[in-house]
């Protein structure tokens, strides 16, 4: 499969159009590709990732219906937040709450290899995450996630502040939460499930444990554990 093209995008800083590049092909799959991009305007560098079915260039962004919100690239732009991954034979959606572009690719990567029908969304800061669950401006058609994976330490408003949001919100607080961090402080423990978080862990150091940590998200979660069917409740 060649990716030797580039690929139309709209900045996510400063919504200016700028040109994806191929950079790297998965290490084990030919349907994943990454590309990056430095925004000419403001500077922005962002590095994307894109999930193909088959020998052929990513879909065109189309209208924000709930179809077309579950695409197959993720495209984050004025609109909304648009999926990782997707795959239409029944998803499974996810919410990772994450800034680190390093992390967000390997719980990509790792739940593509684990779980083909995760829909997994991405924002970047606690502030986007809250607009993203109570569908406020344009993520009024967004979908309820069955899981709600969540960073600690994020700009704008901090995973503290995004729990105490959702646990306290009778539309959200049945979601199951599950604190992803590097933090290993005693404090941050006990102040999460004070919070009522549904569990806590702490991302690994080692590459193929964290792996293991995502696939083990995906037994229990989303294999094994019962969830509430919250996905089309308003």
């Amino acid at each position: 499969m060649s990716f030797d093209h580039s690929i139309d995008d709209t900045c996510p800083k400063c919504h200016k159009p700028v040109k994806l590049a191929t950079v790297a092909l998965h290490p084990t799959r030919s349907d994943i590709e990454h590309h990056n991009f430095k925004c000419a305007d403001c500077g922005y560098v962002k590095t994307k990732v894109f999930a193909l079915k088959s020998d052929r260039l990513p879909p065109e962004p189309a209208a924000d219906t709930r179809r077309d919100f579950n695409r197959e690239s993720f495209l984050k732009g004025p609109s909304m937040v648009r999926p990782l991954f997707a795959n239409e034979d029944m998803p499974m959606i996810i919410l990772l709450v994450e800034d680190s572009p390093g992390d967000i690719r390997l719980i990509l990567e790792s739940f593509t290899e684990a779980n083909p029908r995760v829909h997994l969304y991405v924002t970047e800061d606690g502030a986007e995450a809250v607009a993203f669950l109570r569908r406020e401006g344009d993520n009024a058609q967004a979908p309820r996630p069955e899981l709600i994976l969540l960073d600690l330490n994020m700009p704008k408003m901090g995973g503290r502040e995004v729990l105490a949001v959702i646990k306290g919100d009778e539309k959200l607080k049945m979601i199951p939460t599950v604190i992803l961090t590097t933090s290993a402080a005693e404090a941050d423990v006990m102040e999460s499930y004070k919070l009522q978080a549904n569990c806590y862990l702490q991302k690994p150091v080692q590459l193929d444990v964290f792996e293991d940590m995502v696939k083990g998200i995906n037994e229990f979660w989303l294999t094994n554990a019962r969830l509430p069917q919250l996905t089309f409740v308003a």
